[in-house]
Protein backbone atom coordinates (compact mmCIF):
# COMPACT_ATOMS: atom_id res chain seq x y z
CA UNK A 1 0.00 0.00 0.00
CA UNK A 2 1.35 3.37 -0.95
CA UNK A 3 -0.51 5.37 1.66
CA UNK A 4 -1.69 8.93 1.18
CA UNK A 5 1.67 10.39 0.21
CA UNK A 6 2.33 7.66 -2.37
CA UNK A 7 -1.14 8.09 -3.86
CA UNK A 8 -0.67 11.83 -4.13
CA UNK A 9 2.67 11.31 -5.87
CA UNK A 10 1.09 8.86 -8.33
CA UNK A 11 -1.72 11.30 -9.10
CA UNK A 12 0.83 14.09 -9.57
CA UNK A 13 2.99 11.84 -11.78
CA UNK A 14 -0.08 10.89 -13.77
CA UNK A 15 -1.05 14.54 -14.27
CA UNK A 16 2.46 15.61 -15.27
CA UNK A 17 3.05 12.67 -17.56
CA UNK A 18 -0.34 12.62 -19.30
CA UNK A 19 1.25 13.88 -22.53
CA UNK A 20 4.57 12.12 -22.06
CA UNK A 21 6.83 12.49 -25.06
CA UNK A 22 10.23 11.21 -24.02
CA UNK A 23 10.87 7.57 -23.14
CA UNK A 24 11.74 8.57 -19.57
CA UNK A 25 8.40 10.38 -19.20
CA UNK A 26 6.52 7.44 -20.68
CA UNK A 27 8.25 5.06 -18.24
CA UNK A 28 7.23 7.25 -15.29
CA UNK A 29 3.68 7.39 -16.67
CA UNK A 30 3.56 3.61 -17.11
CA UNK A 31 4.74 3.08 -13.51
CA UNK A 32 2.12 5.53 -12.24
CA UNK A 33 -0.56 3.75 -14.24
CA UNK A 34 0.50 0.40 -12.80
CA UNK A 35 0.30 1.69 -9.24
CA UNK A 36 -3.14 3.18 -9.85
CA UNK A 37 -4.43 -0.06 -11.39
CA UNK A 38 -4.66 1.06 -15.02
CA UNK A 39 -2.88 -2.05 -16.26
CA UNK A 40 -4.11 -2.01 -19.86
CA UNK A 41 -2.94 1.54 -20.51
CA UNK A 42 0.35 0.82 -18.72
CA UNK A 43 0.82 -2.33 -20.78
CA UNK A 44 0.34 -0.35 -24.00
CA UNK A 45 3.00 2.19 -22.95
CA UNK A 46 5.40 -0.53 -21.82
CA UNK A 47 5.04 -2.38 -25.12
CA UNK A 48 5.97 0.86 -26.89
CA UNK A 49 8.98 1.28 -24.59
CA UNK A 50 10.16 -2.29 -25.19
CA UNK A 51 10.60 -1.28 -28.83
CA UNK A 52 12.31 1.97 -27.85
CA UNK A 53 15.93 2.85 -27.38
CA UNK A 54 16.61 3.40 -23.69
CA UNK A 55 14.23 1.56 -21.34
CA UNK A 56 13.69 -1.79 -23.01
CA UNK A 57 14.94 -3.79 -20.03
CA UNK A 58 12.91 -1.93 -17.44
CA UNK A 59 9.79 -2.07 -19.61
CA UNK A 60 10.24 -5.82 -20.16
CA UNK A 61 10.63 -6.44 -16.42
CA UNK A 62 7.47 -4.46 -15.68
CA UNK A 63 5.60 -6.35 -18.41
CA UNK A 64 6.75 -9.65 -16.91
CA UNK A 65 5.17 -8.63 -13.61
CA UNK A 66 1.77 -8.02 -15.20
CA UNK A 67 -0.72 -10.88 -15.21
CA UNK A 68 -1.02 -12.23 -18.74
CA UNK A 69 -3.49 -14.40 -20.60
CA UNK A 70 -0.70 -16.11 -22.54
CA UNK A 71 0.87 -17.55 -19.39
CA UNK A 72 4.48 -18.31 -18.60
CA UNK A 73 5.80 -18.19 -22.18
CA UNK A 74 5.21 -14.44 -22.49
CA UNK A 75 6.50 -13.87 -18.96
CA UNK A 76 9.67 -15.84 -19.77
CA UNK A 77 10.11 -13.88 -23.02
CA UNK A 78 9.84 -10.55 -21.17
CA UNK A 79 12.22 -11.74 -18.45
CA UNK A 80 14.78 -12.86 -21.04
CA UNK A 81 14.54 -9.44 -22.70
CA UNK A 82 14.97 -7.74 -19.32
CA UNK A 83 17.99 -9.94 -18.51
CA UNK A 84 19.62 -8.92 -21.81
CA UNK A 85 18.64 -5.24 -21.89
CA UNK A 86 18.40 -4.09 -18.28
CA UNK A 87 21.27 -3.36 -15.94
CA UNK A 88 21.88 -3.36 -12.21
CA UNK A 89 19.14 -4.53 -9.90
CA UNK A 90 16.58 -4.81 -12.72
CA UNK A 91 18.81 -7.26 -14.57
CA UNK A 92 19.47 -9.27 -11.41
CA UNK A 93 15.76 -9.43 -10.58
CA UNK A 94 14.99 -10.67 -14.12
CA UNK A 95 17.68 -13.37 -13.85
CA UNK A 96 16.39 -14.38 -10.42
CA UNK A 97 12.86 -14.74 -11.80
CA UNK A 98 14.16 -16.84 -14.72
CA UNK A 99 15.98 -19.07 -12.24
CA UNK A 100 12.78 -19.39 -10.21
CA UNK A 101 10.85 -20.51 -13.29
CA UNK A 102 13.43 -23.26 -13.82
CA UNK A 103 13.50 -24.23 -10.14
CA UNK A 104 9.72 -24.38 -9.87
CA UNK A 105 9.66 -26.63 -12.95
CA UNK A 106 11.99 -29.03 -11.10
CA UNK A 107 15.14 -28.05 -13.02
CA UNK A 108 17.43 -27.08 -10.15
CA UNK A 109 20.55 -27.57 -12.29
CA UNK A 110 19.27 -25.08 -14.88
CA UNK A 111 18.29 -22.69 -12.11
CA UNK A 112 21.80 -23.01 -10.69
CA UNK A 113 23.31 -22.11 -14.07
CA UNK A 114 21.21 -18.96 -14.23
CA UNK A 115 22.17 -18.04 -10.67
CA UNK A 116 25.85 -18.67 -11.41
CA UNK A 117 25.67 -16.03 -14.16
CA UNK A 118 24.45 -13.39 -11.72
CA UNK A 119 26.41 -10.80 -9.83
CA UNK A 120 26.73 -11.43 -6.09
CA UNK A 121 24.01 -9.72 -4.09
CA UNK A 122 20.50 -10.05 -2.75
CA UNK A 123 18.80 -11.61 -5.77
CA UNK A 124 21.47 -14.28 -6.27
CA UNK A 125 21.45 -15.08 -2.54
CA UNK A 126 17.68 -15.42 -2.54
CA UNK A 127 17.89 -17.81 -5.50
CA UNK A 128 20.49 -20.00 -3.81
CA UNK A 129 18.42 -20.01 -0.63
CA UNK A 130 15.46 -21.36 -2.62
CA UNK A 131 17.63 -24.02 -4.24
CA UNK A 132 18.87 -24.99 -0.77
CA UNK A 133 15.25 -25.43 0.33
CA UNK A 134 14.64 -27.73 -2.65
CA UNK A 135 17.75 -29.75 -1.89
CA UNK A 136 16.67 -29.99 1.74
CA UNK A 137 13.35 -31.52 0.66
CA UNK A 138 14.88 -33.82 -1.99
CA UNK A 139 17.94 -35.21 -0.22
CA UNK A 140 18.15 -37.18 2.98
CA UNK A 141 21.72 -35.95 3.37
CA UNK A 142 21.69 -32.15 3.76
CA UNK A 143 25.19 -31.56 2.36
CA UNK A 144 23.99 -30.08 -0.98
CA UNK A 145 21.52 -27.85 0.86
CA UNK A 146 24.25 -26.66 3.24
CA UNK A 147 26.59 -25.87 0.33
CA UNK A 148 23.84 -23.89 -1.40
CA UNK A 149 23.20 -21.99 1.85
CA UNK A 150 26.92 -21.23 2.15
CA UNK A 151 26.91 -19.82 -1.39
CA UNK A 152 23.79 -17.81 -0.52
CA UNK A 153 25.54 -16.40 2.56
CA UNK A 154 28.54 -15.36 0.48
CA UNK A 155 26.26 -13.74 -2.10
CA UNK A 156 24.23 -11.90 0.54
CA UNK A 157 27.36 -10.20 1.86
CA UNK A 158 27.62 -8.29 -1.43
CA UNK A 159 24.15 -6.73 -1.13
CA UNK A 160 24.26 -2.93 -1.18
CA UNK A 161 21.29 -2.68 1.22
CA UNK A 162 22.82 -3.59 4.57
CA UNK A 163 19.51 -4.00 6.42
CA UNK A 164 18.09 -6.29 3.73
CA UNK A 165 21.37 -8.21 3.70
CA UNK A 166 21.27 -8.68 7.47
CA UNK A 167 17.66 -9.90 7.39
CA UNK A 168 18.47 -12.39 4.63
CA UNK A 169 21.60 -13.51 6.46
CA UNK A 170 19.52 -14.22 9.57
CA UNK A 171 17.07 -16.32 7.54
CA UNK A 172 19.95 -18.23 5.95
CA UNK A 173 21.58 -18.96 9.29
CA UNK A 174 18.30 -20.24 10.74
CA UNK A 175 17.90 -22.61 7.78
CA UNK A 176 21.48 -23.80 8.09
CA UNK A 177 20.99 -24.38 11.81
CA UNK A 178 17.86 -26.39 11.16
CA UNK A 179 19.63 -28.54 8.56
CA UNK A 180 22.56 -29.13 10.90
CA UNK A 181 20.18 -30.08 13.70
CA UNK A 182 18.27 -32.40 11.39
CA UNK A 183 21.57 -34.03 10.37
CA UNK A 184 22.50 -34.58 14.03
CA UNK A 185 19.19 -36.42 14.57
CA UNK A 186 19.98 -38.75 11.66
CA UNK A 187 23.28 -39.79 13.24
CA UNK A 188 21.86 -40.48 16.69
Amino acid sequence: SLGLVGSEMCIRDRRYTRNATTEAERLVRAKALLVTGSHQEAERLLKELIEGQYYRGQAALLLAELPTDSGDNKTREYLETAAKRASGSDRQKALYRLAEIEREAGHTDRAGKVLASMEPGYWAALGYMNIAADYGRQDRNPSRALVALRVALAMSEEDVDSQRSQELRSRLLVRAGYLAYDLSLIHI
